[in-house]
């Protein structure tokens, strides 16, 4: 493969995070720059650029299991509904295990991003410095730029919007006040339970425009995102209708605690989880109004012709979408809307990917590591998109059907459901567009004329000599260990095979062992595309998937026996030895976060950690893979006998019991 596109993302919140550790798994060179000194954006509490709208008493409001990256699982002792606090240390973790901040500009934010006239951007940081790159990776988030209503007339009270809500006395003292708390998200419902509680002595009054079905955050003793979720593969308008009569039956209809009759059915908006919000209604802490129809010095008129007194407004009403480094004319989202294949790739410019601009429903960090892959992938060259013809039908379709799913309204412009987006994404999309870079690519317009995209350039760039070089090196070192072990392989010697001078050699690897470390690499990055349908996503008990994987990772050790068998063969030496164990590790991970995911939904009882257990299986793996490569076995099993006994103790171990 040729040169891959530099590449410049925007931010460091979770969607640049996960963009940063995927480009990095797929080499994509790249440079992060965050406006803040800190990580984690949103999830920085009272972070120092004003980007997060965390309040101090802020939890998650997904289940720990569901909310974290595939491939780090959250800590154990973590509760089911995370503190924002213990978000933002389990992303320096996140950060700290892959190494990101190591490429991350802290204090030095884009400030502007000019599109080139051939392609690629000009890119003008905090530190007054202008920088070129080939392609953005946009991740700047969409919970900062606070919205607020226009409402006729004027309110001569206190006013604060949610973002800016810290606590019952920060920045506003709301203590013995007359509180109107405007809208019903999340925040709103929050931030309605904790001034209402007696002791603050406040008046509390929640007004709605559209009203909301409020859902608990338990339901039968679980978190209820673990009971109730949509199915990908069942139509979405029979879902919907059947999950109609649930917020009924959980928690009662809204009316029956003085909201508004939602103008939706359940699941046509996002649904506000909070199990105090009816509580504090019922026990008459706070009442509920219709949407504010003026304003008049300190006195509220709603749409049904009542009025009330308030000292103070709290405005709960959402986010804009802005791009402040863009030129308005060149991208922007007038009405919170923004044209995005898969909700990621523009049409018109083929060089800028945006990651996490999306409200999903009802997890946002796998989510965004979802579109991170494709990002990665796209950049590397290994995912294409369609036409930008076939880009404006899907974008139109996909738009058709979640404004159909979800009240189209700026709220909701944004939002979609994770579990069919992601099934979506895996099934059909990654497959698809990896299918279209592997055909030749035909040079075509994307807003620049003559300009081809950034995944059909690195797919037609033809290979430099220095990678033809690179690649015949590594080919004769793979060659050579067929015949004898890599302490009796002599530079010179892979040289001298590859057709190269031994000066060459250097140029490319500092020694044999990086060579053999790169070999290795591409052997694992083999072994985890084989296990991607059982390591992706939960499937429960599925032996037919568990055996693909066996069968598919059998089959690529006897393909690599030679590279394997040899680094194995060398660890007495402490640099082969710690290559072995970073590529055993590079498996570790993933496998240890399907068991946790197995476990969290109840397929799969507690057991050992899962990091322990996945290492004591990979760990079995080795040495069976090893002794049946080497023909050690007594007596002599088939390739397909050992997948059949990994497949059972695989199963055995992560679910218990028979596998029959």
């Amino acid at each position: 493969m040729g040169e891959l596109p530099t590449t410049c993302v925007i931010g460091a919140g979770i969607s640049g995070l996960t963009a940063g550790k995927n480009l990095g798994d797929y080499g994509v060179p790249y440079e992060c720059f965050e406006s803040s000194d800190r990580i984690g954006g949103n999830w920085a509490f009272k972070n120092p650029n004003g980007r997060s709208s965390a309040y101090a008493s802020l939890h998650i409001d997904t289940s720990k299991d569901l909310l974290s990256f595939k491939d780090f699982p959250m800590p154990e002792s973590y509760p089911d509904f995370p503190h924002h606090s213990e978000i933002k240390s389990y992303l320096e973790l996140y950060a700290d295990a892959f190494a990101l901040k190591e490429r991350i500009h802290f204090e030095n934010g884009v400030e502007h991003a000019r599109r080139l006239p051939g392609g690629g951007w000009e890119v003008d940081t905090q530190d007054g410095e202008t920088r070129r790159f080939d392609a953005l990776v946009v991740a700047n988030g969409h919970h900062w730029d606070a919205r607020l209503p226009d409402f006729p007339g004027t309110f001569t009270g206190e006013t604060i919007h949610s973002h800016h809500y810290i606590s019952p006395t920060d920045p506003l003292d709301l203590r013995d006040k007359r509180v109107l708390v405007v809208g019903i998200g999340n925040s709103a419902a929050d931030i309605v339970s904790e001034l209402s509680q007696k002791a603050w002595g406040n008046r509390v009054t929640i007004s709605t425009r559209s009203g909301a079905w409020i859902i608990p955050k338990y339901v039968f003793g679980r978190p209820v995102d673990k009971v109730v979720s949509t199915t990908p593969w069942l139509p979405l308008a029979l879902q919907r209708r059947a999950a109609r009569i649930l917020p009924r039956l959980i928690s009662g209809h809204p009316t029956d605690f003085g909201l508004p009759q939602p103008n939706h059915h359940f699941l046509e908006a996002h649904p506000t989880a909070s199990s105090e919000l009816l509580l504090r209604l019922g026990s008459g802490d706070a009442c509920a109004k219709p949407n504010v129809e003026r304003l008049d010095g300190r006195t509220v008129h709603f749409v049904d012709g009542t009025s009330g007194e308030f000292d103070a407004i709290v405005y709960a009403t959402g986010y804009n979408i802005s791009f402040p480094f863009f030129d308005e004319d060149l991208i922007s989202a007038p009405g919170n809307r923004i044209d995005l294949y898969k909700r990621m790739l523009h049409p018109d410019h083929d060089d800028v990917v945006f990651v996490g601009f999306a409200q999903a429903v009802p997890t946002l960090f796998p989510f965004v590591e979802c579109q991170s892959r494709l990002a990665a992938r796209y950049l590397a060259g290994t995912y294409r998109p369609p036409a930008p013809e076939e880009m404006r039908r899907v974008i139109a379709a996909d738009d058709a059907r979640n404004t159909g799913h979800f009240k189209d309204s700026p709220r909701h412009t944004q939002q979609m459901d994770y579990h069919v987006y992601e099934y979506e994404m895996r099934k059909k999309e990654l497959p698809a567009g990896r299918e279209r870079a592997q055909r030749p690519a035909r040079s075509r317009s994307r807003g620049v004329p003559g300009s081809p995209s950034v995944s059909e350039a690195v797919a037609q760039r033809p290979p430099s000599r220095g990678d033809v070089r690179r690649a015949a090196l590594l080919q004769a070192l793979e060659r050579l260990l067929r015949d004898r072990p890599l302490s009796a392989v002599g530079i010179g010697e892979i040289a001298r095979d590859a057709g190269v001078v031994r000066s060459a050699f250097y140029f490319y690897f500092p020694g044999k062992e990086a060579a053999v470390a790169e070999l290795l690499g591409d052997v694992a990055d083999e072994l985890l595309a084989v296990a991607a349908p059982f390591l992706d996503e939960p499937h429960g008990r599925d032996v037919a998937a568990v055996g693909r994987t066996m069968r598919s990772t059998v089959a690529a050790w006897r393909r690599h026996r030679h590279v394997v068998l040899a680094t194995i063969d060398a660890r007495d030496d402490a640099e082969v030895r710690r290559l072995w164990n970073a590529w055993i590790d590079r498996f570790v991970a993933p496998v240890a976060a399907t068991i946790a995911a197995e476990r969290a939904l109840g397929n799969a009882p507690d057991g050992p950690d899962p990091v322990l257990l996945a290492r004591l299986l990979l760990s079995m793996n080795e040495r069976a893979l090893e002794r049946h490569a080497r023909g050690e076995d007594e007596p002599s099993f088939t390739d397909e006998q050992l997948a059949d006994a990994l497949t059972t103790t695989w199963l055995s171990a992560i679910f218990g019991g028979p596998t029959a």
